[in-house]
């Protein structure tokens, strides 16, 4: 799956990258976010962005971004409602790795499911570019 290797990828054998953020106001997540999300290589992986607030000077160039918002706990009907969108979300665009930047991202990302090991070495070997 690198670049470099000879292969031609079709939109569909590209894994899907999902990269999630609570928002994009000016902390040092959000910055680690916008970074990440500008410089991996579409070649290796389609990038997906969500955030759980759609607000902050980081937004800014990046279009549209889904918003997975929790509501007022992490135990409101909402909040579960909005899991079961971000559930669907992922399988629908095949999203093969979740990434989150902060606590409440990284609680929503528990619910993306397992992958085989084999999937994993390889994602991330493209990720390093190995």
């Amino acid at each position: 799956m690198n670049a470099g290797d000879g292969e031609v990828h079709t939109a569909s054998s590209i894994p899907g990258l999902f990269l999630m953020t609570d928002s994009f106001e000016t902390g040092g997540s959000e910055r680690q976010f916008a970074e990440l999300a500008a410089s991996v290589n579409p070649v290796n992986f389609r990038v997906q962005l969500g955030c759980i607030q759609r607000r902050g000077r980081f937004l800014e160039g990046f279009g549209h971004v889904p918003e997975f918002s929790l509501g007022s706990s992490l135990y409101s009907p909402k909040s579960f409602w909005t899991r079961f969108r971000l559930a669907q979300y992922l399988r629908r665009n095949k999203i093969a790795v979740a990434h989150a930047f902060d606590f409440y991202t990284l609680i929503r990302r528990r619910f993306v499911g397992a992958m085989r090991a084999s999937q994993i070495n390889q994602i991330q070997n493209d990720l390093v570019g190995s």
